[in-house]
């Protein structure tokens, strides 16, 4: 009976250590989850942007695809404001000073560059590269109301021209006026004493044997033009 016993513990123990010992093959078949405990609806969570976005293009609609994206955009200016406030809150007194003055700088150029689209709209310059052209806001004055003069000047030279005026202390109305180029400039009465103004252009420049040449030209403007031209347009065509 003893030795029974014996047996039925031997085989007890064997029986044992081969369940701890099974091979990978008899284990359970169930694919494990991306991380423990993970549920499958939590798998997207885990995804990087890359990822995210091919997901989003291979399973869902164009509308719902579209409103995907543009939560990520929103997510990402979210995260940059948040990260501005953050660096904002550490600043020094000095670097405050420092972000109104850039600031106020970039403000300055951005009113600069809309003020010169309006000048360009007016000037309707042709055949010139904008770059290199130099156009003097204060020689590009419409008006609707006041007696006004604007002439259209064509460099039909074969070398480049500046318009200058020494009127109203212009100096340069308009640099490198370009061979073949055009550009309208515009001049209002102002208010003052005299009743009548002569405006005086001049063009100048070096032809190619290396001479100076010059050419005038004159735009009268009078008070009484308003009882019945109150505005005309000229043209000057510099050969």
């Amino acid at each position: 009976m003893r030795y029974i016993t014996i047996v039925f513990r031997f085989l007890a123990i064997i029986g044992l250590f081969g369940w701890f010992t099974l091979p990978a093959g008899c284990a359970s078949k169930t694919a494990p989850s991306a991380f423990p405990g993970q549920k499958p609806a939590e798998l997207k969570k885990t995804m990087t942007p890359e990822e995210e976005k091919a997901f989003i293009a291979a399973s869902l609609s164009p509308e719902e695809r579209k409103v995907r994206e543009r939560a990520i955009e929103i997510r990402r200016r979210n995260e940059a404001e948040t990260a501005k406030k953050v660096v904002k809150e550490l600043d020094t007194p000095e670097m405050k000073e420092a972000r109104k003055q850039i600031a106020k700088e970039a403000e300055a150029v951005i009113r600069v560059e809309k003020e010169y689209q309006k000048v360009l709209h007016g000037a309707r310059p042709i055949g010139c590269s904008f770059e290199e052209m130099n156009i003097n806001p204060q020689a590009v004055e419409f008006s609707l109301i006041r007696v006004m003069a604007s002439v259209r000047i064509t460099n039909g030279t074969g070398f480049p021209l500046s318009i200058e005026t020494a009127s109203r202390r212009i100096g340069v109305a308009v640099g490198n006026l370009c061979r073949n180029g055009s550009v309208t400039l515009a001049f209002s009465m102002r208010l003052m004493d005299s009743q009548y103004e002569t405006i005086t252009l001049v063009a100048r420049g070096t032809d190619k044997s290396g001479r100076a040449y010059s050419q005038q030209y004159q735009i009268q403007l009078a008070t009484y033009q308003a009882q019945y031209e109150r505005s005309r347009s000229l043209v000057w065509d510099i050969r």
